[in-house]
């Protein structure tokens, strides 16, 4: 039987132990095995009945009290766990497995200190026992104590070269700290060893997950719920690459399996709980968080989650209000509650993305409030910068050295602004580290950076982690291309990493961010009055801070013949993500349709079925045409994208926010989009595209009624709408894209803000290349 289960035949092993207890029915020691087998096997409650035969056979025996404590742990009876295993040590105070078996016991009860003492304990019992070493790595990297982690299960392995759990612990903490190619690389590693080693299919999983390959990740938790069918860890990575690739009834279904396997972790409430946001089942979602904050008091990121919330797509002005004013008292709640503390990563949203599409005259008041209240909460801030040590590390240097930290720079619209510029940069000289966030993604896009970048690193999951790795590298210049858009990003904001931190404003609205220094404009972009808005110094360069690549229209399978409308059909485009239409904009979209009678809109879906739901109802509720006369089109490729744009007779940008990414695309197959110009920045990124191309009478509105009468004007008027066309075709190739020197001005900045640093000092708001 040793010999096959050494082999691991163990159905095989599991018929020759029954054998040798038929044999000699008081075989301790075959009882003890077969209990050992049938653990194993999955066989778990016949393991604890033969195990506790093997105690009543010798009552003394210590590795069958070891033994059951392993399997009471298996079935969630800690206590029982835990009892049995002092019981081995009570026996043999020596015991250096009972030890590392308790650790194992209190890592799951979340008792990771003592859970670290206790496997200590072993090692000094033991000092060459490498599942000790394992376990304790494994403790420590859920304890955030990554690099000992990693010191001791490579220590493990070195002791004992075929021990897959070794191997699969050093994968997970490989992946915790950024590290995914390595990661991947020992996980296979263990499931080579041990075939049927559920954890370590579970946690590979995990790693092809975060790479983006949903389809073998979904195969890797498949595989270890069927190895461990009441495995909950598996269940519930299962359910966030469910939830991730939008599966959210499966996702749903499967944290409720979580829960029910394991009533007390929170974690799964957490996550059950942000899928029910998003099913729209608000009031069971929040019953959740209350239910994870009920078994974790104190973890900020829970608070957050049940606290705090703002709705995609509102139904009215009044909604949007009411859940401003509870969202600001909820932020102001935070600084009362003097035991909580971020010490988990778990899922959370502070909804702050949200605050620039609602149109509020109190964003900066909101923004501030948030930083300053979580800036305040044990865990959140990291305070060990050293200015003189930064500075003492920059005039050793020749060069700027420039850290860019995004979770963004790939094919997406950040990168469409940015990557162009830190591309530029990197080529004048200076040195550039790409920080990526633990939620980045990579493709063709993301590779070409390794090329003209001097450093990349993947961020660790924890942001203290994640802290400690920037405040090392020594940065000059800390750029955040979009503040906001990722709650990593935004937390590792609120801390002093940099001589100069910079807003790069991918997400058009202030960090509030008490560290985050200047946030970049432009000229036209600014109005007076403008720092009103901003928790940082604005600095305002000549034209707009984005070198924007051209798009190419490539080969489409759209036809607007396929349509099927009239040949007289005047075809608006609205091609925006669902949350940028406010309420407001509603009724002008309707009086558009009753203005001008054969126009229809053509309309982007958004990827969420709920929120196309929700903003059907709204236009259903409110208004009388937009329903009966949009056609509403799938997500769809670039290129199809591109020639949709084209298509269409004009594009509207939308109130209050505005167009960034696809006025560039509009612009490059020469549509006009439609603007209504406020003060408010955030929609004035049209207004400054035809300023900066200089286009005659450009199609920008002051109000909401010269808006509509635009609008008409581009639907009767064929000769303006013509005249637009050629105008934007010719002069955005010179003025608009490609913008191969604005760098320098970023350069002249980041120069001049460095030099005011030395000093003390920041350079004054409105500051400017051009007034230097």
């Amino acid at each position: 039987a040793n010999i096959l289960i050494g082999k691991r035949k163990l159905k095989e092993a599991e018929g020759t132990l029954r054998k040798s207890i038929e044999l000699k029915p008081d075989f301790y020691q075959a009882h003890l095995n077969l209990g050992v087998v049938l653990k194993d096997l999955g066989q778990i409650k016949e393991a604890e009945i033969v195990t506790r035969k093997a105690i009543e056979l010798e009552p003394d025996f210590v590795e069958a009290y070891s033994n059951l404590g392993n399997i009471l742990r298996d079935q969630g009876k800690l206590k029982e766990a835990e009892f049995s295993l002092n019981k081995s040590i009570q026996i043999k105070p020596d015991f250096a497995e009972a030890y590392t078996n308790i650790g194992n016991i209190y890592k799951d009860m979340g008792k990771l200190n003592e859970a670290e003492i206790v496997t200590r304990k072993a090692i000094q019992l033991k000092p060459n026992f490498a599942e000790a070493y394992s376990n304790l790595g494994s403790i420590l990297n859920d304890n955030y104590k990554l690099e000992e982690a990693e010191e001791l299960c490579r220590k493990a392995i070195e002791l004992k070269p075929d021990n897959p759990e070794a191997y699969s612990n050093l994968g997970n903490i490989l992946r915790e700290k950024g590290k995914s190619k390595d990661a991947e690389i020992f996980v296979r590693k263990a499931i080579k060893l041990k075939p049927d080693y559920a954890e370590a299919h579970s946690n590979l999983g995990n790693i092809l997950r975060e790479k983006g390959n949903s389809k073998e990740s979904e195969i890797s938790f498949r595989k270890a719920i069927m190895l461990q069918p009441k495995s909950f860890t598996a269940y519930n990575n299962l359910g966030v690459l469910m939830n991730d690739i939008g599966r959210l009834q499966e996702a749903k279904r499967y944290f409720q399996k979580v829960i029910e396997l394991k009533p007390d972790f929170s974690n799964a409430y957490v996550n059950l709980g942000i899928v029910l946001k998003s099913l729209g089942e608000i009031n069971e979602a929040r019953k959740n968080f209350k239910k994870a904050l009920d078994l974790n008091p104190n973890e900020l990121s829970i608070y957050l989650n049940y606290k705090l919330f703002l709705s995609a797509i509102p139904f009215s002005n009044k909604q949007i209000r009411q859940e401003i004013d509870e969202y600001k008292k909820e932020i102001s709640s935070i600084q009362k509650l003097n035991q909580i503390k971020l010490e988990k990563n778990f899922s959370f949203s502070t909804y702050c993305f949200y605050l620039a599409f609602k149109n509020q005259q109190d964003e900066k008041e909101i923004l501030s409030s948030l930083g300053y209240n979580l800036s305040k909460v044990y865990g959140v801030t990291n305070n060990s910068f050293e200015i003189k040590r930064q500075l003492e590390n920059h005039n050793k240097r020749k060069s700027i050295r420039l850290g860019v930290c995004s979770n963004y720079l790939y094919s997406h619209s950040v990168n469409n602004f940015f990557g162009n510029i830190v591309k530029d940069l990197g080529s004048s000289g200076i040195e550039i580290i790409l920080f990526r966030g633990p939620e980045s993604k990579y493709d063709n896009e993301s590779t070409l950076y390794d090329s003209y970048v001097s450093k990349i690193i993947n961020l660790p999951k924890s942001h203290q982690d994640g802290c400690k790795v920037i405040i090392n590298e020594c940065i000059d210049v800390l750029l955040y291309p979009e503040i906001g858009m990722s709650n990593y990003i935004y937390l590792l904001s609120l801390s002093r990493l940099a001589l100069v931190q910079i807003n790069a404003l991918g997400h058009t609205i202030t960090s509030g961010s008490p560290n985050i220094d200047y946030a970049i404009l432009c000229d036209d972009y600014v109005v007076e009055g403008s720092e009103r808005c901003f928790t940082e110094k604005i600095i305002r360069l000549s034209r707009l801070p984005v070198n924007f690549t051209t798009p190419i229209l490539g080969e489409s399978k759209f036809k607007r013949s396929d349509l099927n409308l009239p040949d007289e059909t005047f075809l608006i485009g609205l091609p925006h993500t669902s949350f940028k239409y406010h309420p407001d904009f509603d009724l002008i979209l309707d009086k558009i349709l009753e203005e001008i009678p054969n126009a229809y809109f053509y309309c982007a879906e958004s990827q969420d079925d709920l929120r196309n739901k929700q903003l059907k109802e709204r236009w259903g509720f409110h208004t009388k045409l937009i329903l009966k006369r949009t056609i509403f089109h799938e997500r769809v490729g670039m290129n199809d994208f591109l020639k949709i744009l084209k298509s269409v007779d004009i594009i509207l940008s939308p109130f209050y926010f505005g167009m960034g990414n696809t006025y560039y695309q509009s612009m490059s197959v020469g549509t006009p989009v439609v603007s209504y110009t406020q003060d408010k920045f955030q929609t004035r990124f049209p207004f400054v595209g035809y300023k900066q191309m200089g286009i005659t009478n450009p199609p920008i509105a002051y109000s909401p009624e010269e808006y509509i009468s635009i609008c008409k004007k581009l639907a009767y008027d064929k000769s303006y709408r013509k005249d637009l066309e050629n105008q934007i075709i010719s002069n955005s190739k010179d003025y608009l894209f490609n913008d191969k020197t604005i760098y320098k001005e970023y350069l002249e900045f980041f120069k001049s803000a460095i030099e005011a640093r030395k000093n003390n000092s920041t350079l004054p708001n409105h500051w400017s290349p051009s007034n230097q």
